[in-house]
């Protein structure tokens, strides 16, 4: 993959669509099986406050989806890695990744969050690339928060 750029785009539009797909059928069960499930889904929206969905976008493909990536893995998890181990790297990158939502109180949004989490720092492990994970996560972030919400 090294020094092929749209092949690592590709790359991170196929990770962030499985993702989407791991999200539509965690919705369908969690609302199933959890009373509070459907509650707490709805709550997670509650951040748009009105904005335009444009304005959400371009702060999630501008700062939040590529600033989350460089700073969860390229930066933490590499470095957890580079000290720990690449397991022990992808362990407490995840596991801290978690831990900064449980201040929510969501548990939806905690779950959430572990979900992407492993998914992105298994990413990350596998290819050691920035990109890809940034490409993921921002065309993640817009699917879910504002052309295919799962939520209010």
């Amino acid at each position: 993959l090294a020094g092929n750029p749209a092949r690592k785009i590709g790359l991170g539009l196929g990770a962030a669509l499985a993702l989407y797909l791991v999200f539509a059928a965690g919705n369908f069960m969690s609302r199933y099986i959890f009373d509070f499930a459907g509650r707490n889904i709805d709550a997670v929206y509650g951040f748009r406050g009105g904005a335009s969905p444009l304005r959400i976008a371009l702060l999630m493909a501008i700062v939040i989806g590529p600033g989350e990536e460089l700073f969860w893995r390229a930066f933490l998890q590499r470095r957890l890695s580079l000290h720990h181990g690449r397991w022990m790297g992808f362990a407490a990158a995840t596991a801290l990744y978690t831990a900064v939502h449980l201040a929510s109180g969501n548990i939806m949004l905690v779950l959430a969050a572990m979900v992407c989490g492993i998914f992105w720092g298994l990413l990350y492990l596998r290819f050691e690339s920035p990109l890809i994970n940034m490409v993921s996560h921002t065309v993640w972030d817009i699917a879910v928060f504002i052309v295919f919400p799962f939520g209010a």
